[in-house]
């Protein structure tokens, strides 16, 4: 591949994985993943834009309907234009998500409750202006 070989991905890759093998790391990903998308639900359910959020381990997605998200027919149907609303707001916000409806956020070790209390004020703000 591109960086096989390579000494800085290579010294990268080694201090990542001495990162992630530490104790506790997946747990404390988890129960941070977990936190934010019980607060991003609730800040969806308090909105009268139709949202759904889909989430497995630390990687989540928001989609703007009102029907279960499960496979890519259902995706499709989201409101892809009232993403990019979001998505616009949220930059603006010094909120960096992905420009695409159909690719993921992620939660890493590196966000901390300020960094994720800063993107749910975001979201709430984008989701009333959202919901003119």
């Amino acid at each position: 591949g591109t960086l096989s070989g390579n000494p800085l991905a290579m010294a990268a890759g080694l201090a990542m994985l001495k990162v992630v093998r530490q104790p506790g790391f997946y747990s404390e990903l988890e129960e941070k993943s977990d936190w934010f998308a019980g607060e991003l639900s609730g800040i969806a359910d308090r909105s009268p834009v139709p949202t759904v959020l889909n989430r497995i381990g630390s990687m989540m997605t928001c989609f703007f309907t009102k029907e279960p998200v499960r496979d890519f027919k259902s995706a499709a149907m989201a409101d892809t234009e009232r993403y990019g609303q979001h998505f616009r707001q949220m930059l603006a916000g010094g909120v960096w998500l992905a420009p695409s409806q159909f690719e993921a956020m992620f939660i890493s070790a590196a966000h901390d409750r300020t960094s994720m209390e800063k993107a749910l004020a975001m979201t709430e703000s984008s989701f009333k202006k959202l919901s003119v």
